[in-house]
């Protein structure tokens, strides 16, 4: 019997206890249920003249590429120690020399034709004065003659003599003129044989102007190689390039030059060997095509002194590199993270409390800011989102919020 009565006792003590705890909660006042406005972080604006920078990646190439051949034919007789792949040589250095012997033997025979050909010069030259006397002589007593055979006072026979003589010496003097010319001819055709056996003999000895590296070579000492064979393939190290991939829009941004320079300036960067690499260029020329997948356009940058300013890392052909081109200046812009503008190309403004839709004019998109126009100097605008915008619609403000963090955790009213 004390069991039911027991357990009877608990229940009725817990529900008097109940209902005592419930009655001692304070009833709701009014300040409790007024709404709080939203908080939104906003950034104070400034109107600037922001000059434009293009950022893009490109890769380097080489701007001169030749393939060395030989002009001549010979057996290779030297080789550079540096014409292997990757090999640096210097400009004027011999690369190839190739026995000149061959070439040799022609440019002496060639000289020795010239004193062949000046020593007839200079006897039909002799040959020529002389007979030119002779004529000389011949025609004053030809004349002399014909006065006396005319005066009766010579013979018929004399005067044919005198006649004769002058033939003579006519024919002798075109004979040594002629001697001359073919002389002259001959001296002339052994100049140019001279010449081209020079000509031949410095082409044994294969250079270039420039300073290079190798890409590739294929010569050895005591190989035969034809004119036309390729030896090597090499590019020129003091003037490369970098072919950077732009949208068109991009292009309006900057000066892209005449097609033979001038275009903006460019910062080059590159992480290579442990270290960060600079260089400067410039815009040179667009390519000529648009690339039919991408529909990418390829601006080319002549890059200045290449070699890197420490001297020991230079640009390499196949390089990636990361371009920062100069642009134009936006005038009286304002700055805002992209984040600020809304999908109708418009901003919210806070003044005094009160929220405020303004249009604006979009300048300038990038991957993080956005430039604008139609906001004043010193406005505020909201950068934070809110489910349910109005205009005029009231909000508290904050200015100071870490990035990642919401206003719920960090700001109170205005």
């Amino acid at each position: 019997m004390l069991q039911p009565l027991t357990a009877t006792v608990i229940v009725v003590t817990a529900l008097l206890l109940a209902w005592w705890m419930s009655g001692q909660k304070a009833e709701p006042g009014p300040a409790a249920m007024v709404k709080r406005p939203p908080a939104v972080t906003v950034v104070e604006v400034s109107v600037a003249d922001i000059p434009v920078q293009i950022e893009a990646n490109g890769t380097v190439r080489a701007r001169d590429v030749v393939t060395i051949v030989p002009q001549v034919e010979a057996r290779i007789v030297a080789v550079h120690p540096s014409l292997r792949a990757g090999g640096f040589f210097a400009a004027a250095d011999v690369l190839i020399e190739l026995d000149p012997t061959d070439y040799e033997i022609e440019l002496q025979q060639a000289e020795a034709t010239i004193a062949q050909r000046m020593a007839a010069l200079k006897e039909a030259d002799a040959a020529i004065s002389e007979f030119a006397i002779w004529k000389k002589d011949a025609r004053l007593d030809a004349e002399s003659l014909r006065s006396l055979f005319a005066e009766n006072s010579t013979t018929q026979r004399e005067l044919d003599k005198a006649e004769l003589a002058l033939e003579r010496a006519g024919v002798q003097h075109e004979a040594a003129i002629a001697r001359r010319d073919s002389a002259d001819s001959g001296l002339r055709v052994a100049r140019a044989r001279a010449e081209a056996a020079r000509v031949q003999l410095q082409r044994t000895r294969i250079t270039l102007p420039y300073d290079g590296c190798v890409i590739r070579e294929s010569a050895e000492v005591a190989q035969y190689v034809a004119r036309g064979q390729t030896l090597a393939e090499v590019y020129r190290t003091d003037a490369m390039e970098v072919v950077l991939p732009l949208e068109d829009w991009q292009l309006a941004w900057f000066d892209v030059g005449d097609g033979n320079g001038g275009g903006a300036t460019v910062a080059i960067e590159t992480d290579f060997a442990g270290a960060t690499r600079r260089w400067d260029g410039r815009i040179a020329r667009l390519e000529g095509t648009v690339d039919q997948r991408s529909r990418m356009v390829r601006a080319v940058v002549d890059v200045n002194a290449p070699g890197d300013p420490d001297g020991d890392i230079r640009l390499i052909p196949g390089m990636f590199v990361t371009a920062r081109i100069a642009g134009r200046t936006m005038q009286r812009v304002v700055a805002l993270p992209r984040r600020a503008i809304r999908g109708d190309k418009t901003v919210w403004t806070v003044d005094g409390g009160t929220l405020h839709i303004m249009p604006v004019q979009v300048v300038r998109q990038e991957r993080k800011r956005i430039f604008v126009r139609g906001l004043a100097e010193g406005d505020r605008v909201i950068t934070s989102a809110l489910d349910i915008v109005v205009e005029g619609m009231a909000v508290r403000t904050w200015s100071g919020m870490v990035e990642g963090s919401t206003p719920e955790k960090e700001m109170g009213g205005e």
